[in-house]
């Protein structure tokens, strides 16, 4: 697409490592996409902002921010594999989202490919109700054209590189039977869903003209009532430049997307237009750190414009910021802007407070508003990790500030019971990446330990209540002494809550005449709270569903809010031990593609040594899709044994579906594994 529309001078491949998106030095090792990257073309007097996002699962994350601040998306199907394990997840998310989609079949010059397996694959797989634009001429090897069915007419490539494209009558008459019965079927397939067309269709089918199909397929997209569907060769440069068309005849432009949704001071529901001449409203998607410029925050702009050094107001953290140069990113290329308007893509410089997923308004705006935030899914790996000695640990901290900025899926905390700093993360080669960014591009030098699964815990009572008391000793050398009644339970909802009883008047303990102190211990009584939640018991696993709630505190003239939160903390994690505790081990959604003649193994190595289970079987013809879950610690290395199970032909990804408590056995062989994380001492 970079080539053909003049922003690249060469073709890149993804199999030599030189392409332009895939910037990164993991990216061109390994052939993937890690970072999701963003760059701007031209193509027939349209301005077209491009992200390329990974399919890896373990960046997820990646593609959840991308998807958030897309007007449109081209979804790329293997015409041999056809919809994969992976491209449901994404696809779900891009339907969370309402993203219209455009999908192109690619790889039809590969053995084994088909159109019409893939195109049956987008009806079961993704729910999609399909509208096939074009059909292929020749099949694997033989694969040579493209019918376009809206103008009935073949589309060549005459050079090697694609550059030239003829389009000519077609010739073929099994083509050209094969052509008419796709087109009488698209037409038919329109008239079902879009009345203007099932009108057209009504009145005289004969008289409809190409324009018309093209504008009701147009409808049906930005409607999401159905996906278009192309089809070629990227690899034998066959079919690129219709893509590009596609974007523009069937995907939206900013003003036609539905209002973006957000909320004001009072987190009411506001609606943001699409205006240039609005106010500004811009979403921060993502966070980078580039070594030669610095932080920069990539932003799409919702409403309004914005100018270099213009101050504006992030709503999210109250705090006042000015974009002091305003770029247009083109992959690891930046070229300076003026300005940019609603609906542009654009990395600012000099914002110092502004994270990933925050809102950015105008100062003078007098009622900012917040964005729909970004779905940031839970980590489910960690490691421990610390400076190689003293001197080294303000660049640490500096470089894990930054990485939590960059990526939010990438958590850090300190384990109060081992005394450690621990990083968490998404997947094994996310958090390779994440090592491999603190080392190599923050080039911080730290001592990082084994990689562990990030196991949680809960309670196992419904509700049990005890007073707690304990005396600290200030920095001053004074002791103070907090007595505090707490009631812990399990919360079914699946998440932690902290309460205070209603009938509870902190304000009255300590006086009416001290509203701040009050308040102080209020916050103070969550603080510690939260601090129990993240270093939870046993082992500090953090707790994940459990509600806290202050029934009453004794108040002594003189006891600090510091004390308050750390006799909560402490009760809590008393109660939770006096209770009983079960480990949470995360269970993964997995999906599993496999030939029918190896389902026999598969199924028996999953439902055995793996502890998994399969909710839904599909057949499509010889291929069997399993739906199930399997503990995250059965699937270490799953990608590799069902690799040499299916010798090479079985697909799987996967994704968090909880948490569950394994049997007393397994609890107590994951205490034995994680009793003692690796903690390295200072040189």
């Amino acid at each position: 697409m970079l080539y053909y529309s003049g922003t690249s001078q060469h073709l890149g491949d993804v199999d030599t490592g030189d392409t332009v998106m895939d910037f990164m030095d993991m990216e061109r090792e390994r052939g993937i996409t890690i970072n999701s990257a963003a760059i701007t073309l031209k193509w027939k007097k349209h301005t077209i902002n491009v992200i390329d996002t990974p399919g890896h699962v373990d960046f997820t994350m990646e593609v959840e921010r991308s998807v958030r601040v897309l007007d449109g998306a081209v979804t790329i199907l293997d015409a041999v594999s056809g919809v994969q394990a992976q491209t449901e997840t994404v696809w779900r998310q891009a339907v969370r989202y309402n993203v219209p989609s455009i999908i192109f079949i690619n790889k039809m010059d590969r053995e084994g490919a088909s159109f019409n397996n893939t195109l049956a694959s987008i009806e079961s797989r993704l729910y999609a109700k399909i509208f096939p634009a074009q059909i292929p001429c020749g099949v694997s090897r033989g694969f040579y054209a493209v019918v376009d069915l809206i103008t009935m007419e073949q589309i060549n490539w005459v050079d090697e590189e694609g550059w030239e494209m003829e389009r000519t009558e077609i010739k073929d008459p099994s083509v050209l039977a094969r052509a008419k019965t796709a087109r009488e079927k698209l037409i038919d397939s329109l008239a079902e869903v879009d009345e203007t067309f099932m009108d057209l269709c009504l009145d005289d089918p004969a008289s409809i003209t190409n324009e018309q199909v093209k504008a009701a397929l147009r409808r049906v997209s930005i409607e999401r009532k159905g996906v278009v569907v192309l089809c070629g060769s990227s690899l034998k440069n066959k079919g690129v430049q219709p893509i590009l068309d596609a974007v523009i005849d069937y995907l939206p432009s900013p003003q036609e997307r539905p209002d973006a949704e957000a909320v004001d001071e009072l987190n009411k529901p506001v609606a943001i237009s699409p205006k240039s001449d609005g106010k500004l409203c811009a979403l921060a998607f993502k966070v980078v750190h580039d070594e030669k410029k610095g932080m920069l925050t990539y932003l799409r702009i919702y409403s309004g414009k914005l100018k270099p050094a213009e101050k504006i107001y992030n709503a999210n953290v109250k705090e006042s910021e000015k974009a002091m140069k305003i770029f247009r990113v083109l992959a690891d290329d930046m070229e300076s802007l003026s300005e940019i308007n609603t609906g542009d893509i654009a990395a600012v410089i000099g914002l110092k407070h502004t994270r990933t997923g925050d809102t950015l308004v105008a100062s003078n705006d007098p009622h900012p508003v917040r964005l729909k935030g970004l779905n940031i899914p839970q980590p489910v790996f960690f490691l421990s990790i610390l400076p190689e000695n003293q001197g080294c640990e303000p660049e640490l901290n500096q470089a894990l500030r930054q990485l939590q900025m960059e990526d939010p899926s990438v958590k850090v905390s300190f384990n109060k019971e081992t005394g450690q700093q621990l990083i968490s993360g998404m997947g094994e080669l996310h958090m390779e990446t994440v090592k491999h960014r603190i080392l190599n591009h923050y080039k911080a030098k730290a001592i990082m330990g084994d990689l562990y699964i990030a196991y949680r815990s809960s309670v196992d009572t419904d509700g049990l209540t005890r007073e707690f008391s304990k005396t600290f000793t200030t920095a001053s050398g004074k002791p103070e002494t907090a007595t505090i009644t707490l009631t812990i339970k399990q919360n079914e909802e699946g998440s932690n809550v902290f309460t205070i009883n209603p009938n509870l008047d902190i304000s009255r303990l300590v006086g009416q005449n001290n509203k701040k102190l009050a308040q102080d211990i209020r916050d103070a009584l969550e603080d510690g709270a939260n601090d129990a939640f993240s270093n939870g018991y046993p082992s500090g696993f953090p707790f994940n569903d459990i509600h806290v709630e202050v029934e009453d505190i004794q108040y002594i003239s003189g006891t600090s809010a510091t004390t308050f939160r750390n006799v909560m903390s402490q009760g809590i994690l008393e109660l939770a031990k006096e209770g009983g505790t079960s480990i949470l081990e995360p269970i993964m959604n997995i999906s599993i593609q496999v030939s029918s003649d190896q389902l026999r193994s598969v199924l028996s190595d999953l439902t055995g040594r793996r502890r998994g289970s399969i909710n839904e079987m599909n057949q499509e013809k010889h291929l069997t899709l399993l739906s199930g879950r399997a503990p995250l610690k059965e699937l270490l290395g799953y990608a590799t044994d069902l690799r040499s199970m299916t010798k090479g032909t079985g697909f799987f990804s996967m994704e968090l579906g909880g948490y569950d408590a394994p049997d007393q056995k397994i609890q107590e062989t994951i205490l034995r594994e994680h009793g003692h994380f690796f903690a390295p001492e200072y040189e």
